[in-house]
């Protein structure tokens, strides 16, 4: 038996990561965890930006998240200000939040989730989207096209597809015309449908499978956006609760770090924030499900019912995040269809702008489709970056998703290893949809950077360590 197990490239996922499990001499699982490579310097090499440009350059963080990048980094300059946006500003932005679930969820859904509850068992030469689209056209094209519906939300209310530019201090920089409204309503058409579709195939080939049902479900707190009780995506109060489904908190995003602190980890670049009674969170779409009381929408608060009955809602299954990401879909579905009839989405009382650069310190709170998302900001006199912070949903998730990872290897690894088991590790990750690219961006102090030089095979040929 080998003395550690080693998943690397960890498949399905954003950005690079690699699974280690350490053996004892015995056979049994010491420990599991998840790795992060990547690292990324956003936090330092913003310093001294002014805050116009930030929003936009932080939007650049990651490829998938752009839009809540950018609407929380807007959000921490408005609270720094003293600025609050208009009502009408508030539904575009709003509006761009929808959009990017439906991209965000569908893909995840689609490409990363669904082939492994298809086809469990299988090889990887199967278990891909590719098949899906082979055996399953129907569900996997109309998924996919209700994606780029998301994706042309994006394009036209944010102002491009990619890295979005269409909010600024007090508002946006343009509002859509009523004719873009009605092209985008068309494409969300059909939508509640290939999404109870999606419904069908979890109660098929998920839910009713204990192997798959029992990955991880290690129990933490939960912290999330909430408000009047019902789902938040963009606005609100953070709620926290308790592992056994007890309110305990709630409190502004100006208060989040009287509540959560953040520790470091000399295996992975990203950042491990605990609460500060020294509990362990999560965040994402499991979690804003379990705390929100109702969507607010009638479809998707069916389906809330119905997944609730079956789970037994609030619930710490790790799996059950694919249930809540669908729900959470079926909501900005119906929310984005609800906006683009709303006339307030092209008034120009949603401009924003003209406002002088100045001091101050402020914290910026959405909820990312995988997560709370926090920007903190210090501004000095002219309006200059003089601090930042963020904290990402991935990160916010780090602790459980090693958990997870131990738990679930110490039960099912042994001295027979095989490709089926070690996908199941990899699934655990993969309910977590991690952005890793997000994740990576604390220059730590006591952190170590290491080099190494790999040849074809994969040997390490050279190495560097430098002490932080």
């Amino acid at each position: 038996m080998p003395n550690q197990i080693v998943i690397s490239p960890v498949t399905r996922i954003e950005g690079h990561a690699e699974i280690t499990i350490d053996m004892e001499k015995s056979g049994k699982v010491k420990k599991a965890w998840f790795s992060v490579q990547s690292f990324r310097g956003f936090e330092k090499f913003l310093e001294g930006m002014p805050a116009d440009d930030i929003p936009q350059l932080t939007c650049r963080i990651c490829g998938i998240c752009y839009s809540s990048h950018g609407l929380c980094s807007v959000k921490a300059i408005e609270s720094a200000w003293g600025v609050t946006a208009s009502p009408e500003a508030r539904k575009i932005r709003e509006l761009l939040t929808f959009g990017q679930y439906i991209e965000s969820h569908a893909l995840a859904l689609a490409v990363l989730s669904l082939p492994d509850f298809i086809y469990s068992g299988y090889g990887a030469e199967k278990r891909n989207f590719l098949n899906m689209l082979k055996n399953h056209e129907n569900v996997a094209r109309k998924l996919m096209d209700l994606r780029q519906a998301g994706s042309m939300i994006t394009s036209v209310v944010g102002g491009r597809a990619v890295h979005p530019i269409n909010f600024i201090v007090g508002g946006v920089v343009r509002v859509p015309t009523s004719g873009e409204r009605k092209k985008l309503l068309k494409g969300l058409e059909g939508g509640d449908k290939i999404l109870m579709a999606i419904w069908k195939l979890f109660k098929k080939f998920l839910l009713p499978r204990p192997h798959f049902m029992s990955l991880g479900s290690t129990k933490t707190c939960h912290l999330g956006l909430s408000k009047n009780g019902n789902l938040e995506f963009y606005d609100g109060e953070l709620n926290l609760m308790n592992p056994q489904g007890d309110m305990t908190n709630t409190f502004p995003a100006n208060d989040y770090y009287k509540y959560v602190t953040e520790e470091e980890c000399e295996f992975s670049y990203m950042k491990f924030p605990v609460l500060t009674t020294g509990e362990k969170l999560r965040v994402g779409p499991l979690s804003r499900v379990n705390i929100a009381k109702n969507c607010g929408t009638p479809v998707a608060d069916e389906l809330l019912q119905e997944a609730g009955e079956l789970l037994g809602f609030p619930t710490n299954t790790t799996m059950a995040y694919h249930v809540a990401r669908l729900i959470e879909t079926v909501h900005a579905w119906e929310k984005a269809k609800e906006l683009l009839k709303d006339d307030d989405v092209s008034s120009h009382n949603a401009l924003g702008g003209g406002y002088p650069p100045m001091a101050g310190e402020g914290i910026g709170i959405v909820e990312a489709p995988r997560g709370v998302l926090v920007h903190h900001y210090v501004f000095d006199d002219r309006g200059k970056l003089n601090k930042a912070d963020f904290v990402v949903a991935t990160q916010h998730n780090s602790h459980a998703i090693n958990d997870d990872l131990t738990a679930t290897a110490r039960e099912s690894v042994s001295m027979v290893v095989n490709e089926d088991l070690l996908n199941r590790l990899e699934m655990i990750p993969r309910a977590y949809d991690p952005c890793l690219g997000c994740a990576t961006h604390l220059i730590g102090d006591r952190r170590p950077f290491g080099i190494r030089i790999r040849d074809h095979n994969g040997k390490t040929v050279r190495r560097w360590e430098r002490d932080g």
